[in-house]
């Protein structure tokens, strides 16, 4: 029995686990590499890159074992359009690191180190790739190819997709080490995962997702070069300090418009085109 018959007999238990199994080298990576978090951050993330990128040429070569793999995914066809519906992601990287930006203390900018410049964008773009090669390109493909002949079935199967994307950041337990930060990760995700997902079947092409998911971390990530050490250090401290109010109110701020802006772009689907691209 060859793996595309495995997968397609009980998909949602099969895509969910195949999910988990891709994402668990990851998980190594960061617990083998995890000291260097506070050591050194950027030779850390350049190690998590690099297993990243590794990680997405295996998930393309399952692709291509059960057959949803398609050269189309990776075209950038009316560049215009796909930034126009791209917009709320955008807009909320641009305001995240502004909003960031303000609320740093005085004198806490310094001359932006190059290298770690380029490290933290090489971690956040083979990030991008590899979530939405793997969730959007495979899991949420692999959903589509078996209930996605309706629009009903293109909903569900955008929903269940998400749901799992939300559920492999749980693994954050590992290195977060507290509960309650996890479970607003799993939320926020979740609700992102429904926005990359319209976008993707909206534009047709899984570089959006891509790029949007990818500024988005980098919005954040980015201040670790350009902020002094003992600046950031004492933000990190203030950041482990988990407040239940603070989080709730974090996860609404984030999951609900994410979650509205992923529904609005479902509405205007394709049905027929999504049809005749993955439903079999």
């Amino acid at each position: 029995m060859d793996i595309k018959t495995i997968v397609f007999k009980n998909v949602y238990v099969s895509t969910l686990m195949l999910i988990v199994i891709i994402f668990a080298p990851l998980g190594l990576i960061d617990y083998l590499t995890g000291d260097m978090v506070q050591s050194n951050l950027p030779l850390y993330a350049l190690i998590f890159g690099i297993g990243q990128l590794v990680l997405s040429f295996a998930v393309i070569l399952l692709m291509r074992k059960t057959e949803v793999f398609s050269i189309d995914d990776f075209k950038f066809k009316q560049v215009g359009k796909c930034f126009l519906l791209a917009w709320f992601g955008i807009l909320f990287a641009v305001v995240t690191f502004f909003m960031s930006l303000m609320q740093l203390p005085e004198n806490s900018l310094q001359t932006p180190n190059l290298l770690h410049f380029l490290v933290f964008l090489f971690v956040t773009l083979t990030t991008g790739i590899f979530e939405e090669v793997l969730v959007r390109g495979f899991a949420l493909k692999i959903l589509l190819c078996k209930i996605g002949n309706s629009k009903k079935g293109i909903h569900k199967a955008c929903i269940i997709s998400s749901l799992f994307f939300g559920l492999a950041h749980s693994v954050n337990i590992w290195s977060v080490g507290e509960i309650l930060p996890v479970i607003v990760q799993v939320i926020n995700a979740t609700a992102i995962g429904l926005f990359f997902a319209a976008l993707f079947l909206r534009t047709k092409t899984l570089w959006m997702p891509i790029l949007v998911h990818a500024l988005i971390n980098f919005s954040s990530m980015v201040f670790n070069a350009i902020i002094k050490p003992e600046v950031l250090q004492q933000l990190n401290q203030t950041q482990d300090e988990v407040n239940v109010l603070g989080s709730v109110i974090g996860a609404a701020v984030i999951a609900v418009p994410f979650f509205l802006a992923g529904i609005i772009l479902l509405r205007k689907i394709d049905e027929k085109g999504v049809a005749e691209r993955f439903a079999k």
